[in-house]
């Protein structure tokens, strides 16, 4: 996955930020190495935009230069030059707020990337050929989220899905993993998670 970190200047924040990133992403795509650029770069998939330390003039030539389709966050002190430079996205961009808790911020970037990857088409369980052993990326970050001890319907909330939704992605996770309770997917994770296999055979990564 490519990522671009625009505008943070400063190594100490920079490596702090990276350090959120990488985590968050590694919430949803476990597996999923992280090219990290200082610009722009052509064909990136998500784009970090620190605004208070551009000019207004480049912040909105920058946000201007990404491709439609890119995941765009962008990060400053304050909501209002936030609100500004966002109108030039047609508000599709994602509010960072740079002294907001750690947590919350992980939590952000991880419900934005994973509801972006359950709405793609060629994630969808219907379209992907796989074995019945195996999880589509929908399925598997459903199971996910519920190990960390969501319920469906907070998953839901997260995501901004319907809670019908994620429980037929759940659903159809248990009758793939062979499982028919909550308490035997919990042993079964447990079991992946001593055997040192849990998402390696089971999900499809």
């Amino acid at each position: 996955m490519r990522v671009c970190i625009v505008g943070i200047d400063d190594e100490y924040c920079r490596i702090g930020f990276e350090y959120i990133l990488k985590y968050s992403i590694g919430q949803v795509f476990p597996n999923e190495s992280i090219e990290s650029y200082r610009f722009c770069k052509p064909g990136c998939d998500i784009v970090f935009v620190d605004i208070d330390h551009l000019s207004m003039p480049i912040a909105i030539a920058t946000l201007k230069s990404i491709k439609p389709g890119v995941m765009i966050f962008i990060i400053a002190t304050l909501e209002s030059k936030f609100n500004r430079v966002n109108s030039v996205l047609n508000y599709k961009g994602v509010f960072l707020y740079k002294s907001e808790q750690v947590n919350i911020l992980r939590n952000i970037i991880k419900s934005k990337i994973a509801s972006i990857l359950l709405s793609m088409e060629q994630y969808d369980e219907i379209n992907v050929d796989v074995s019945p052993k195996e999880l589509t990326h929908c399925q598997s970050i459903v199971i996910k989220l519920i190990h960390s001890g969501l319920t469906a319907k907070d998953i839901s909330a997260m995501l901004h899905k319907s809670e019908k939704t994620i429980s037929g992605h759940k659903r159809s996770a248990m009758k793939r993993l062979g499982v028919t309770t909550n308490y035997e997917l919990n042993e079964l994770r447990l079991f992946e998670c001593i055997s040192g296999s849990f998402g390696q055979p089971v999900f499809d990564n």
